[in-house]
């Protein structure tokens, strides 16, 4: 289940249309440089853009998922209440090295913007 709404998704997905017209534009005519990074966000659109990094994306997500339905019917097999915690935990260790990747990224994009 997610907590965003139709109009949330189009608005994410107008925002990075204009990103990567931006993007092109300045691809076309001059320097990345000149992208005024205050409009436009680079972040997150690299999956779009590279079928690869999709790929490696979709995979970490259902590896991800299938850890945590694995962990589910462990649970009811053995005839164990499912504790959402205990999902929880199969979910942030599965997720371990996706996390370790943002937060990462995160550190790099914060020192690129005290510069």
């Amino acid at each position: 289940m997610t907590w965003y709404q139709k109009e949330d998704y189009a608005c994410i997905k107008l925002g990075i249309i204009h990103s990567i017209h931006a993007i092109a534009g300045v691809f076309s005519s001059a320097t990345l440089g000149e992208l005024d990074l205050d409009k436009h966000c680079l972040r997150g659109i690299e999956t779009g853009i590279s079928p690869d990094l999709y790929q490696q994306r979709k995979r970490r997500i259902q590896s991800t998922l299938s850890k945590v339905l694995e962990q589910q019917r462990a649970l009811k097999t053995l005839g164990l209440t499912v504790d959402p915690q205990v999902l929880r935990n199969a979910s942030l260790e599965a997720s371990k090295e996706a996390q370790e990747s943002a937060a990462a990224v995160g550190r790099l994009d914060y020192e690129a913007q005290q510069v």
